[in-house]
Protein backbone atom coordinates (compact mmCIF):
# COMPACT_ATOMS: atom_id res chain seq x y z
CA UNK A 1 0.00 0.00 0.00
CA UNK A 2 2.98 2.77 0.90
CA UNK A 3 4.59 1.71 -2.17
CA UNK A 4 1.64 2.30 -4.72
CA UNK A 5 0.31 5.29 -2.90
CA UNK A 6 -2.77 3.78 -1.39
CA UNK A 7 -4.48 5.81 1.33
CA UNK A 8 -6.17 4.13 4.07
CA UNK A 9 -6.44 1.65 7.14
CA UNK A 10 -4.23 -1.19 6.23
CA UNK A 11 -5.96 -4.74 6.08
CA UNK A 12 -6.21 -6.73 9.27
CA UNK A 13 -3.78 -10.01 9.50
CA UNK A 14 -4.54 -13.46 10.04
CA UNK A 15 -4.80 -14.12 13.55
CA UNK A 16 -1.74 -14.86 14.82
CA UNK A 17 0.61 -13.26 12.19
CA UNK A 18 2.37 -9.83 13.09
CA UNK A 19 0.61 -6.80 11.73
CA UNK A 20 2.93 -4.49 9.91
CA UNK A 21 3.27 -1.95 12.42
CA UNK A 22 4.29 -4.93 14.76
CA UNK A 23 6.84 -6.36 12.39
CA UNK A 24 8.25 -2.64 11.75
CA UNK A 25 8.52 -2.22 15.71
CA UNK A 26 10.24 -5.55 16.20
CA UNK A 27 13.16 -4.42 13.37
CA UNK A 28 13.63 -1.67 15.02
CA UNK A 29 14.20 -3.10 18.90
CA UNK A 30 15.14 -6.42 18.68
CA UNK A 31 18.71 -7.74 18.82
CA UNK A 32 19.80 -9.38 15.88
CA UNK A 33 19.94 -12.52 16.52
CA UNK A 34 16.37 -12.51 17.80
CA UNK A 35 15.32 -10.83 14.27
CA UNK A 36 17.22 -13.13 12.57
CA UNK A 37 15.71 -16.51 13.75
CA UNK A 38 12.24 -15.25 14.95
CA UNK A 39 11.66 -12.20 12.60
CA UNK A 40 13.14 -13.42 9.69
CA UNK A 41 12.72 -17.58 10.29
CA UNK A 42 16.53 -17.87 9.09
CA UNK A 43 19.02 -20.52 11.00
CA UNK A 44 20.81 -18.97 13.91
CA UNK A 45 24.06 -17.74 13.10
CA UNK A 46 27.46 -17.15 15.27
CA UNK A 47 25.56 -15.04 17.87
CA UNK A 48 23.85 -18.62 18.84
CA UNK A 49 27.49 -19.80 19.67
CA UNK A 50 28.97 -17.11 20.73
CA UNK A 51 28.50 -15.16 24.67
CA UNK A 52 29.55 -11.85 23.26
CA UNK A 53 29.96 -12.70 19.40
CA UNK A 54 32.53 -10.44 17.16
CA UNK A 55 29.46 -7.51 15.80
CA UNK A 56 28.23 -6.78 19.07
CA UNK A 57 31.67 -6.29 20.27
CA UNK A 58 32.77 -4.42 17.27
CA UNK A 59 29.91 -1.82 17.78
CA UNK A 60 30.79 -1.45 21.28
CA UNK A 61 34.28 -0.51 20.35
CA UNK A 62 33.00 1.77 17.59
CA UNK A 63 30.83 3.39 20.09
CA UNK A 64 34.04 3.56 22.32
CA UNK A 65 35.64 5.55 19.45
CA UNK A 66 32.92 7.83 18.80
CA UNK A 67 32.57 8.68 22.54
CA UNK A 68 36.28 9.68 22.52
CA UNK A 69 35.76 12.46 19.90
CA UNK A 70 33.26 14.01 22.05
CA UNK A 71 33.60 16.34 25.05
CA UNK A 72 31.85 14.82 27.95
CA UNK A 73 33.94 15.87 30.57
CA UNK A 74 31.68 18.64 31.18
CA UNK A 75 28.62 16.83 31.76
CA UNK A 76 26.95 17.65 34.93
CA UNK A 77 25.28 15.16 37.53
CA UNK A 78 27.54 11.96 36.18
CA UNK A 79 27.35 8.83 38.12
CA UNK A 80 29.97 6.06 37.80
CA UNK A 81 30.65 2.90 39.13
CA UNK A 82 34.03 0.62 40.32
CA UNK A 83 34.51 -3.10 39.64
CA UNK A 84 37.74 -4.09 41.04
CA UNK A 85 39.02 -8.13 40.27
CA UNK A 86 41.94 -8.75 42.64
CA UNK A 87 45.15 -11.10 41.32
CA UNK A 88 45.13 -14.25 42.68
CA UNK A 89 48.62 -14.63 42.28
CA UNK A 90 51.14 -16.04 39.53
CA UNK A 91 50.90 -13.67 36.61
CA UNK A 92 47.83 -12.45 37.43
CA UNK A 93 46.86 -8.48 37.30
CA UNK A 94 44.80 -6.88 39.71
CA UNK A 95 42.20 -4.85 37.37
CA UNK A 96 39.66 -1.47 37.86
CA UNK A 97 36.85 -0.75 35.64
CA UNK A 98 35.04 1.87 35.58
CA UNK A 99 31.91 2.02 34.30
CA UNK A 100 29.33 5.01 33.48
CA UNK A 101 26.32 5.54 31.33
CA UNK A 102 28.09 5.50 28.28
CA UNK A 103 30.02 2.61 29.33
CA UNK A 104 33.76 1.84 30.26
CA UNK A 105 35.52 5.14 30.66
CA UNK A 106 38.54 3.68 32.60
CA UNK A 107 40.93 0.41 32.98
CA UNK A 108 43.78 0.04 35.19
CA UNK A 109 45.59 -3.52 35.36
CA UNK A 110 48.78 -3.87 37.20
CA UNK A 111 50.74 -6.39 39.30
CA UNK A 112 50.28 -6.17 42.82
CA UNK A 113 52.21 -8.51 45.05
CA UNK A 114 51.35 -6.11 48.04
CA UNK A 115 48.11 -6.29 48.27
CA UNK A 116 47.97 -3.50 50.79
CA UNK A 117 48.34 -1.14 47.44
CA UNK A 118 44.78 -2.52 46.28
CA UNK A 119 43.03 -0.49 49.01
CA UNK A 120 44.55 2.66 48.07
CA UNK A 121 44.01 2.66 44.37
CA UNK A 122 40.38 1.73 44.81
CA UNK A 123 39.80 4.89 46.45
CA UNK A 124 42.00 6.96 44.57
CA UNK A 125 39.91 5.86 41.40
CA UNK A 126 36.83 6.64 43.99
CA UNK A 127 37.72 10.30 44.46
CA UNK A 128 38.55 10.77 40.92
CA UNK A 129 35.53 9.85 39.51
CA UNK A 130 33.47 10.77 42.70
CA UNK A 131 32.23 7.28 43.10
CA UNK A 132 30.20 6.26 45.94
CA UNK A 133 30.92 3.14 47.83
CA UNK A 134 27.73 1.46 47.27
CA UNK A 135 28.94 1.32 43.38
CA UNK A 136 32.23 -0.42 44.08
CA UNK A 137 32.52 -3.82 43.67
CA UNK A 138 34.97 -6.66 44.37
CA UNK A 139 34.88 -10.16 43.53
CA UNK A 140 35.43 -11.86 46.74
CA UNK A 141 38.13 -14.38 45.57
CA UNK A 142 41.60 -13.82 45.64
CA UNK A 143 41.34 -11.71 48.86
CA UNK A 144 39.08 -9.07 47.11
CA UNK A 145 36.82 -10.15 50.86
CA UNK A 146 39.47 -9.39 52.70
CA UNK A 147 40.13 -5.84 50.77
CA UNK A 148 36.48 -5.04 50.91
CA UNK A 149 36.15 -5.67 54.56
CA UNK A 150 39.46 -3.79 55.13
CA UNK A 151 37.66 -0.57 53.44
CA UNK A 152 34.47 -1.18 54.93
CA UNK A 153 36.25 -0.93 58.60
CA UNK A 154 37.20 2.35 57.53
CA UNK A 155 34.04 3.41 57.17
CA UNK A 156 32.96 2.58 53.18
CA UNK A 157 30.18 0.29 54.59
CA UNK A 158 28.25 -0.39 51.23
CA UNK A 159 31.29 -1.23 49.36
CA UNK A 160 30.14 -4.73 48.01
CA UNK A 161 32.30 -8.12 47.52
CA UNK A 162 30.42 -10.80 44.86
CA UNK A 163 30.69 -14.85 45.06
CA UNK A 164 31.24 -15.54 41.79
CA UNK A 165 30.26 -18.86 42.40
CA UNK A 166 27.30 -18.30 44.50
CA UNK A 167 23.37 -18.26 44.03
CA UNK A 168 22.17 -16.07 41.22
CA UNK A 169 19.94 -13.49 41.45
CA UNK A 170 17.55 -14.84 38.72
CA UNK A 171 18.48 -18.69 39.50
CA UNK A 172 15.98 -19.96 37.06
CA UNK A 173 17.80 -17.81 34.53
CA UNK A 174 21.65 -18.49 35.58
CA UNK A 175 23.43 -21.49 37.03
CA UNK A 176 25.49 -19.14 39.61
CA UNK A 177 26.21 -15.58 40.29
CA UNK A 178 29.57 -15.31 37.59
CA UNK A 179 27.00 -16.88 34.71
CA UNK A 180 24.68 -14.03 36.09
CA UNK A 181 27.04 -10.91 35.89
CA UNK A 182 28.53 -12.34 32.20
CA UNK A 183 24.88 -13.04 31.33
CA UNK A 184 23.41 -9.21 31.96
CA UNK A 185 26.57 -7.88 30.21
CA UNK A 186 25.52 -9.03 27.05
CA UNK A 187 22.12 -7.84 27.09
CA UNK A 188 23.21 -4.59 27.52
CA UNK A 189 25.77 -4.97 24.52
CA UNK A 190 23.03 -6.59 22.13
CA UNK A 191 22.71 -4.25 19.14
CA UNK A 192 19.25 -3.27 18.14
CA UNK A 193 18.64 -0.43 15.69
CA UNK A 194 18.54 2.03 18.06
CA UNK A 195 22.01 1.47 19.58
CA UNK A 196 23.45 1.18 15.87
CA UNK A 197 22.17 4.71 15.07
CA UNK A 198 24.65 5.87 18.61
CA UNK A 199 27.54 5.93 15.90
CA UNK A 200 26.09 8.39 13.68
CA UNK A 201 24.51 10.89 16.40
CA UNK A 202 25.83 14.27 16.71
CA UNK A 203 27.80 15.05 19.39
CA UNK A 204 24.79 17.52 21.08
CA UNK A 205 22.58 14.64 20.97
CA UNK A 206 24.65 12.88 23.45
CA UNK A 207 23.73 15.12 26.04
CA UNK A 208 20.33 13.26 26.43
CA UNK A 209 19.76 12.48 29.86
CA UNK A 210 17.92 9.32 28.88
CA UNK A 211 20.80 7.98 26.10
CA UNK A 212 23.07 5.40 27.36
CA UNK A 213 25.15 2.43 26.35
CA UNK A 214 27.77 0.03 26.75
CA UNK A 215 30.92 0.91 25.11
CA UNK A 216 33.59 -0.67 25.15
CA UNK A 217 37.91 0.79 24.98
CA UNK A 218 38.83 0.88 21.04
CA UNK A 219 41.61 0.31 21.44
CA UNK A 220 42.24 -2.78 24.56
CA UNK A 221 42.45 -6.25 23.20
CA UNK A 222 42.76 -7.74 25.92
CA UNK A 223 39.39 -6.99 27.11
CA UNK A 224 37.92 -7.49 24.00
CA UNK A 225 39.77 -11.24 24.02
CA UNK A 226 38.29 -11.74 27.74
CA UNK A 227 34.81 -11.53 26.27
CA UNK A 228 34.74 -12.94 23.13
CA UNK A 229 36.43 -16.32 23.64
CA UNK A 230 33.06 -17.06 26.10
CA UNK A 231 31.38 -19.65 24.55
CA UNK A 232 27.00 -19.56 24.69
CA UNK A 233 26.56 -22.46 26.90
CA UNK A 234 23.27 -23.80 28.71
CA UNK A 235 22.96 -26.53 31.73
CA UNK A 236 20.08 -29.43 31.55
CA UNK A 237 17.52 -26.39 32.84
CA UNK A 238 17.88 -24.37 30.59
CA UNK A 239 19.99 -22.05 32.65
CA UNK A 240 23.31 -19.52 30.84
CA UNK A 241 26.22 -21.15 32.64
CA UNK A 242 30.28 -19.98 31.97
CA UNK A 243 32.97 -22.53 31.24
CA UNK A 244 35.15 -22.65 34.79
CA UNK A 245 37.34 -20.61 35.21
CA UNK A 246 40.54 -22.32 36.47
CA UNK A 247 39.89 -25.75 36.51
CA UNK A 248 38.30 -27.89 32.74
CA UNK A 249 35.91 -30.71 33.99
CA UNK A 250 34.79 -33.47 32.06
CA UNK A 251 31.25 -33.52 30.19
CA UNK A 252 30.34 -36.22 28.29
CA UNK A 253 33.65 -38.37 28.90
CA UNK A 254 35.49 -35.07 27.30
CA UNK A 255 36.96 -32.11 29.34
CA UNK A 256 35.69 -28.93 29.02
CA UNK A 257 38.26 -26.11 28.40
CA UNK A 258 38.88 -23.88 30.83
CA UNK A 259 38.67 -20.44 30.57
CA UNK A 260 42.45 -19.79 31.46
CA UNK A 261 43.33 -22.38 28.63
CA UNK A 262 40.81 -20.60 26.09
CA UNK A 263 42.65 -17.48 26.79
CA UNK A 264 46.04 -19.35 26.21
CA UNK A 265 46.96 -19.24 30.10
CA UNK A 266 45.81 -15.97 30.76
CA UNK A 267 43.54 -15.24 33.48
CA UNK A 268 40.38 -13.20 32.08
CA UNK A 269 40.86 -10.10 34.85
CA UNK A 270 39.71 -7.41 32.64
CA UNK A 271 36.62 -9.03 31.68
CA UNK A 272 35.78 -10.21 35.46
CA UNK A 273 36.25 -6.16 36.51
CA UNK A 274 33.91 -5.21 33.72
CA UNK A 275 31.45 -7.71 34.66
CA UNK A 276 31.95 -6.29 38.32
CA UNK A 277 31.84 -2.83 37.40
CA UNK A 278 28.46 -2.92 35.19
CA UNK A 279 26.95 -4.98 38.45
CA UNK A 280 28.18 -2.06 40.27
CA UNK A 281 26.46 0.20 37.77
CA UNK A 282 23.13 -1.33 37.68
CA UNK A 283 23.15 -1.48 41.84
CA UNK A 284 23.77 2.21 41.75
CA UNK A 285 20.92 2.83 38.97
CA UNK A 286 18.37 1.23 41.42
CA UNK A 287 19.46 2.98 44.32
CA UNK A 288 19.18 6.65 42.16
CA UNK A 289 15.77 5.57 40.77
CA UNK A 290 14.69 5.56 44.31
CA UNK A 291 16.04 8.33 45.55
CA UNK A 292 15.08 10.61 42.00
CA UNK A 293 11.54 8.22 40.93
CA UNK A 294 11.59 10.93 38.00
CA UNK A 295 15.10 10.51 36.63
CA UNK A 296 15.04 8.42 33.25
CA UNK A 297 17.52 5.26 33.74
CA UNK A 298 16.11 3.23 31.53
CA UNK A 299 19.18 1.52 28.88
Amino acid sequence: MEKEGRAGTAPQPVSGILSFEQYLERLDNWPPDKVRSRLFGLFPDEVDQKLFPPEWLDLAQRLGAKLRTIDTADLSGESFALGIDVAQGGGDLTVWCVVGRFGVCHVLAKPTPNTAEIAGQTLRLMRKFSIRNSAVAFDAGGGGKQIADMLRDRGYIAIADVEFGGAARAPEEYKNKRAELYGELRKALEPTAALRRLVDLEPAAWRAKNLHCLSLPPDDSLLRQDLAVLPLLRDCEGRLRLPPKDAGRKTSGRREPCVRELLDGRSPDRGDALALAFYAWNNLREIESLETIDRPLVW
